[in-house]
C-alpha cells in the first residue's frame, strides 16, 4: 500500500486525511486498540463530573437535616470520581503507547519504502529535484505522519467521544438546555470550516512546503560552502540565496500564522463561552419554576459538563489548523512514490562479453535540448577508452548512460551486444564499477566503506584490496585502524586518501567494466603517484572508460574520443589525433602552454609580480 501511486495535487484536506488514515491502516490492530483506549479514557474522565453531581444531589436532598446524609454513598461517589480520574489517565497513557508503537512502525515502513523507491529512480530525478527537497520529504513530511498517528488520531477519537457522550446525557436529561449548549459548537464548527478550509488555505500550505524545501536546500549549500564563507569573512546576510530563503520562509510562515489568528480567536471565544449560552437559558427556565430543585440540579450538572466539552474541541481545532499542512506533506510523499522507476526487463539477459557500444545515442535532460546527439563509438573489451573535451560537452553523461543512470531517448547502449535496458538493474550494477572524481564515503568505519564494493567479503579480502589501492599503510595509522569511523563525527581524510579508499572499494568489487571520472585531477604529486599505482592495479584485464580532464593521464589510451556539445568531434590514438591538428591538438597545446605559466617576483603586491601574471596569461 505504501507504494500506491497517488496524485493529490487538487485534493482537499479531507482527502489528505483519508490518505493519512490509509497509511495509518498499515498497523490497524494497534490503532484500533489505541482508539478504543482513548475513547474509554474520555468516558472515564467524565465520570468525576457525574460523581460531583450525585454528591451535590445528596447534599441538596438532605439540606434540611444534614444528619440524614448518606455518608457511605457520598464516600462511594468520591472514590469513584478519584478512581475514574486515575483510570482515565492510565488508559489514555496506554492508548498513547499503542498509537506511538503504530506510528514508529509506520515511520520505519515509510522510510524503508521511500529509500527503496529512491534507489530505483533514474538519476535524472535527482538532478531535477533539489537534495533539500528530497531530504525534507524523508524527514519532515514523514515526521508529520508520525505526529498524526501518534498524537492527532488519539485526539480525534477523544475529541469526538467526549462531546458525543456529554450531549447524549444532556439531551436525555433536558433537550432545550442541550440544544443551547450545542448552538455555540455549531457556530464554532462553521468558523473552523471557513477559517481552515478552501483553496486559498491549501495554496498557502503548498507555498509553505515550497519555502521549507528551498530553505533545506539553501542550508545544505550554506554548510557545504562554510570554508569559503569563513575565508572571506562573510555572514548569512552576504550569502544571498540562504538569506533570501530564510526571509521568504519567515514571510510565508508569518502570513499563515496571521491569517489563522482571527478564526482561532473567534473559535476559542465561541467554544469557551458555551456556559454563557446555557446558564441564561437555565435561569429563564428556573424563573418560571423556582421551586423545581430537579431543574436546578440539572442546570448545575450542565454547568459542570459544559467545560468538559471545550478541552477536546480545542484539540480538534488545533488538528484543523495542522490538517492542511499534514495533507500537503502526505501529498508530496505520494508525489515521490508516484515517480516511475527505470523499467525492469521482463526477460532479463546477461552478456557473455564486456565490450561497450554506443549506437546513435541521443539523450536530453530537458525535452528539445539534446545533451548527447547521435553519438556512436565502441569500447573494446580489456581496452582503455578515454572521453575528453571541453567542460559540459557530455563526457560524464555518456559514462553514466553506460551504467543506465538514465535511459537514452534514441539509439542504444550495449554491453556485449546486449542493450543495457535488457539487463536487470542489480546485474548491470554488478557488471560496472564507478570511481567518481568526488569520492563519496559513508559516515561509517573504513572497513565498511571498502566493504560497500562487496558486502559479503571477508576482512582479509578488504585488506588485500586496500593494499592494492595503496591505502593500507595510512589506514593502519588511523586511531582504530580499519575500524576507525570516518566522515561526520569521525576521522577526517584528505581528498587523496578518500579517493584511494574509493579505488579499494572498486578493486574489491572486481567488476569486469570500470568507469573512471578522472580520479587524480586535483591531487598533489605524491598522492597522484600513489593513485596511478592503485589505478594500474584496478584496470588490469577490464573494459575501462575514462573521463579525462588532464590529457597526459589518458594519452596512452587505446582510443581517445573527443566530445564537444554532445557530439563526437574526432577520435583516435594520441598520435593520430595530434596528427589531425584538430580540437585535441589544440587542447594538448593549451595544456602544455598552461604548464609554462609562472608568477615572477617575491612581492605579490608589486608591479613585477603583476607583470609576471600578465606574461603568464599572454602565453
Amino acid at each position: 500500500m505504501l507504494q500506491k501511486r497517488a496524485n493529490m495535487n487538487n485534493k482537499s484536506p479531507l482527502s489528505g486525511l483519508s490518505r493519512l488514515l490509509e497509511i495509518a491502516g498499515e498497523k490497524r490492530g494497534l490503532l484500533v486498540v489505541a482508539s478504543l483506549l482513548c475513547a474509554l479514557s474520555a468516558v472515564a474522565l467524565l465520570v468525576p463530573f457525574y460523581s460531583v453531581y450525585r454528591i451535590i444531589s445528596e447534599l441538596t436532598a438532605k439540606r434540611s437535616d444534614l444528619r440524614m446524609l448518606d455518608a457511605m454513598a457520598m464516600t462511594r461517589w468520591a472514590v469513584i470520581a478519584f478512581t475514574s480520574m486515575l483510570a482515565g489517565i492510565f488508559i489514555y497513557f496506554a492508548g498513547l503507547m499503542c498509537s506511538h508503537l503504530a506510528a514508529f512502525n509506520i515511520l520505519y515502513g515509510l522510510r524503508m519504502a521511500m529509500s527503496r523507491h529512491l534507489a530505483l529512480l533514474p538519476m535524472g530525478y535527482f538532478t531535477g529535484n533539489a537534495s533539500g527537497a528530497v531530504k525534507k520529504t524523508l524527514e519532515f513530511n514523514i515526521e508529520k505522519v508520525e505526529l498524526f498517528v501518534a498524537h492527532n488520531l488519539p485526539d480525534i477519537v477523544a475529541g469526538i467521544t467526549a462531546p458525543v457522550v456529554i450531549f447524549a446525557c444532556m439531551f436525555s436529561v433536558n433537550p432545550p438546555l442541550a440544544a443551547m449548549a450545542l448552538l455555540p459548537l455549531a457556530l464554532g464548527a462553521l468558523v473552523q470550516a471557513r477559517g481552515y478550509g478552501g483553496a486559498a488555505r491549501q495554496a498557502a500550505y503548498r507555498e509553505y512546503h515550497d519555502r521549507m524545501e528551498d530553505l533545506n536546500q539553501s542550508a545544505l549549500e550554506y554548510v557545504r560552502g562554510m570554508p569559503i564563507i569563513k575565508m572571506f569573512g562573510q555572514t548569512v546576510r552576504s550569502f544571498k540565496d540562504f538569506h533570501r530563503t530564510i526571509l521568504a520562509y519567515q514571510e510565508c510562515a508569518m502570513g499563515i500564522t496571521k491569517s489563522m489568528m482571527k478564526p482561532w480567536n473567534l473559535y476559542s471565544t465561541i467554544v469557551g463561552s458555551t456556559a454563557t449560552f446555557v446558564f441564561p437559558a437555565g435561569v429563564m427556565l428556573l424563573a418560571g419554576r423556582p421551586w423545581n430543585m430537579e431543574l436546578a440540579l440539572t442546570l448545575f450538572l450542565f454547568m459542570l459538563l459544559v467545560p468538559g466539552i471545550g478541552a477536546p474541541l480545542y484539540k480538534l481545532m488545533a488538528l484543523g489548523g495542522n490538517l492542511n499542512q499534514i495533507a500537503e506533506g502526505v501529498r508530496r510523499l505520494d508525489l515521490v512514490l508516484s515517480e516511475n522507476p527505470l523499467p525492469e526487463p521482463e526477460n532479463p539477459k546477461l552478456p557473455d562479453r564486456y565490450d561497450i557500444t554506443f549506437e546513435r545515442v541521443r539523450f536530453a535532460y530537458v525535452p528539445g535540448v539534446m545533451a548527447i546527439d547521435d553519438v556512436s563509438f565502441a569500447c573494446p573489451q580489456g581496452g582503455i577508452t578515454a572521453l575528453v573535451g571541453p567542460s559540459g560537452g557530455g563526457k560524464s553523461t555518456l559514462a553514466k548512460l553506460a551504467s543506465r543512470f538514465w535511459d537514452v531517448n534514441a539509439g542504444a547502449v550495449r554491453i556485449g551486444g546486449v542493450d543495457v535496458r535488457d539487463i536487470g538493474s542489480q546485474e548491470l550494477f554488478g557488471l560496472v564499477s564507478f570511481v567518481f572524481q568526488d569520492a563519496f564515503l559513508l559516515s561509517d568505519s573504513v572497513y565498511n566503506n571498502i566493504l560497500a564494493g562487496k558486502p559479503a567479503a571477508a576482512k582479509g579480502e578488504a585488506e588485500t584490496a586496500a593494499k592494492a589501492a595503496r591505502c593500507h599503510d595510512f589506514i593502519l595509522s588511523l586511531p582504530d585502524g580499519y575500524d576507525t569511523k570516518i566522515g561526520e563525527g569521525g576521522a577526517k581524510l584528505s581528498g587523496g586518501e578518500a579517493q584511494r579508499i574509493a579505488v579499494a572499494r572498486a578493486i574489491l568489487k572486481n567488476s569486469p567494466i570500470l568507469i573512471l571520472d578522472e580520479a587524480t585531477a586535483f591531487m598533489d604529486a605524491e598522492n597522484e603517484e600513489l593513485m596511478q599505482e592503485a589505478i594500474s592495479e584496478l584496470v588490469k584485464g577490464k573494459t575501462v572508460l575514462v573521463i579525462g580532464h588532464r590529457l597526459p593521464s589518458v594519452s596512452k589510451a587505446g582510443n581517445i574520443v573527443v566530445v564537444k556539445q554532445g557530439k563526437i568531434h574526432e577520435s583516435g590514438t594520441h598520435v593520430e589525433l595530434l596528427a589531425k591538428r584538430g580540437l585535441y591538438a589544440v587542447m594538448w597545446g593549451a595544456y602544455h602552454d598552461a604548464g609554462n605559466w609562472v608568477l615572477r617576483g617575491a612581492d605579490f603586491s608589486g608591479s613585477e609580480s603583476r607583470r609576471g601574471v600578465r606574461e603568464g596569461q599572454s602565453r
